[in-house]
């Protein structure tokens, strides 16, 4: 059996739970066109209504996409994302989750991620994340350290944990695929110390050296580090005002994902946590922002109301 069409239909059946008479939308930029025609000629040869829709690549995750896409993605049924840059933390994505359709967003999705992170246990992957986002809800505080330097601490204080297990056959469900995430907002203001990126980061992919940030009061204020410190630097710049702002704690519950450079399947990574930059307001924060850049810790400590968690990567509760 061909391993890629049964990582498609995983996508459209499994996934998205689409049904006779319903209309799929693949939306594609210029630079995942040809992942997006495997996805339109599988979903074609099973009989489904599918239509695609494709446009220039956007520069970073975060922006909104050309008003005809926005539109289309509106009156579609369900709606599958497969671009280069995300679309998951737009205004247009947002307007088409409270309409009612179904989405998957797949921002630099490759053949592989329909092999291992696709076929996983879909139960046990959904109990864990369940488990951790209840925990991350309860938790009043936050702080996450690592060997590689990160001492961070933030405030969760009325914020609630959201789990992304990969199922979207509801009104208005959404996430990304490969699923495989707790996650939760951190109240604005809050996060303080110090964040050591060293395994990928959104807009930067597999990192040379690691990436060292500053946090006060809730905000990056200063990024030190090689060349990926730099291309970091320039993309917050270019994404301006709240771009710096700590905007999410994830944690990784995907057993088949793996650390690639894609940060769509590294944020999933069991063991791993990602704190993200920028943009918030469509998962419970309050910030907005043109970008929402995920970075990636290997190996961490999380403590939760100061008990430990998880060590070295490992759950300990």
């Amino acid at each position: 059996m061909d391993p890629l069409k049964s990582g498609v239909e995983q996508v459209l059946y499994k996934c998205m739970g689409i049904k006779e008479g319903e209309e799929l939308l693949i939306i594609t930029d210029d630079k995942t066109s040809q992942l997006g025609d495997l996805f339109y000629d599988v979903a074609l040869s099973e009989g489904l209504q599918v239509e695609s829709l494709q446009y220039p690549a956007l520069s970073m995750d975060g922006q909104e996409p050309p008003t005809d896409v926005a539109d289309a993605l509106l009156n579609s049924d369900v709606a599958i994302l497969i671009t280069s840059t995300s679309l998951t933390h737009t205004r247009a994505r947002k307007a088409a989750s409270d309409k009612g359709v179904r989405i998957a967003s797949l921002p630099g999705f490759t053949e592989e991620m329909l092999k291992a992170p696709m076929m996983v246990d879909y139960d046990a992957m959904t109990a864990l994340s369940q488990k951790i986002a209840a925990l991350l809800t309860r938790a009043q505080e936050a702080r996450i350290t690592t060997k590689a330097g990160t001492d961070l601490t933030l405030s969760l204080v009325g914020r609630t944990g959201e789990d992304d297990c990969g199922v979207y056959n509801t009104p208005g469900a959404f996430g990304n695929l490969p699923a495989g995430e707790a996650y939760i907002a951190p109240t604005e203001g809050t996060a303080k110390g110090t964040i050591v990126y060293d395994a990928s980061m959104g807009g930067v992919g597999l990192l040379k050296e690691p990436i060292r940030v500053t946090v006060e009061n809730g905000y990056a204020v200063n990024i030190e580090g090689g060349e990926d410190a730099e291309t970091l630097k320039a993309i917050l710049a270019k994404a301006g005002k709240n771009s710096g702002n700590i905007a999410e704690l994830g944690i990784g519950t995907n057993a088949g994902a793996r650390v690639t450079g894609s940060v769509l399947e590294d944020e999933k990574v069991l063991g791993t946590v990602h704190i993200a930059l920028g943009d918030n307001a469509n998962f419970g924060g309050k910030v907005a922002a043109d970008c929402h850049l995920d970075g990636i810790l290997l190996a961490p400590d999380l403590y939760l109301d100061a008990e430990m968690v998880m060590k070295g990567g490992r759950w300990l509760v």
